[in-house]
């Protein structure tokens, strides 16, 4: 079935995150029912300077659930990547 062969797939990323150098927001809902919260910490803390925004709700899909939160977070982050230059 097909959610049986979703499951089933892995990505081996890990060791490319410390090289990434751009700048890099990490968005992760508290609840999101497909991947649990600690992972997208995880992911964050493994990208050189990278933010973590945590945010509400549990979509795990961004154009679902409160989608304002998704544009504030990422208008603000680029704001201050503007700033930053």
């Amino acid at each position: 079935d097909m959610q049986e062969r979703l499951d089933s797939v892995s990505f081996q990323y890990e060791a490319l995150l410390p090289l990434i150098e751009a700048p890099t927001l990490v968005l992760h809902r508290r609840g999101d029912l497909a991947c649990p919260f600690a992972s997208g910490q995880q992911l964050a803390r493994a990208i050189p300077g990278a933010r973590f925004q945590p945010l509400d709700g549990d979509s795990h899909f961004q154009w679902t659930g409160d989608c304002e939160a998704i544009v504030s977070a990422v208008l603000e982050f680029l704001l201050d990547q503007q700033m930053d230059c």
